[in-house]
């Protein structure tokens, strides 16, 4: 276990061009549940998921889709059903050392479903929160925050994972 990065999945509502986007690439094998990426942030880290399936250029995203439909031709032989997606997710989540979860929306229902399911399954949870959120908005929080270890609350997403990174492998002794 010594001298490897720290296995993180990286939660938060997907959308175009989202917080993930310039340091997870687009996958062509992000159904293969062994798909590990070393992340461009700093301090790095092993990103274990989620992977995206579809270009980002928009065409794959709408409403209730979560990246699901085909879009404009990505290479990509298969698209995921939900219970795979389901599935791949959740089991990456259990090879993770730790879960990092951004809020920025206040219908990031998917996001809220992985902190839950990683803090029962005992990973370190770390919740950052957006400035986007309203001061009543992020008050409606005040239960999904109780399942961090860790909340950040008013500064960059960036800032706020570099710290968790930091802490994590502080804590796992990596």
């Amino acid at each position: 276990m010594a001298n490897r990065l720290p296995r993180i999945y990286l939660a938060g509502k997907i959308s175009k061009n989202d917080w993930r986007c310039c340091h997870v690439s687009y996958a062509e094998d992000a159904l293969n549940l062994d798909h590990d990426e070393e992340s461009y942030f700093s301090p790095p880290f092993t990103i274990t998921g989620p992977f995206f399936i579809s270009c980002d250029h928009g065409c794959s995203h709408g409403p209730h889709t979560h990246g699901l439909t085909e879009g404009c031709g990505t290479g990509v032989d298969k698209y995921p059903t939900r219970d795979e997606v389901w599935r791949l997710n959740t089991q990456r989540i259990l090879r993770s050392d730790a879960v990092f979860a951004w809020i920025d929306e206040q219908d990031c229902f998917g996001t809220l479903s992985e902190i839950g399911w990683a803090s029962g399954r005992r990973k370190i949870v770390g919740v950052g929160f957006g400035s986007s959120l309203t001061v009543e908005q992020r008050k409606d929080f005040w239960f999904v925050e109780r399942f961090g270890q860790v909340v950040y609350d008013g500064m960059s997403v960036e800032n706020a994972l570099a710290l968790f990174v930091d802490r994590c492998g502080k804590s796992l002794s990596l």
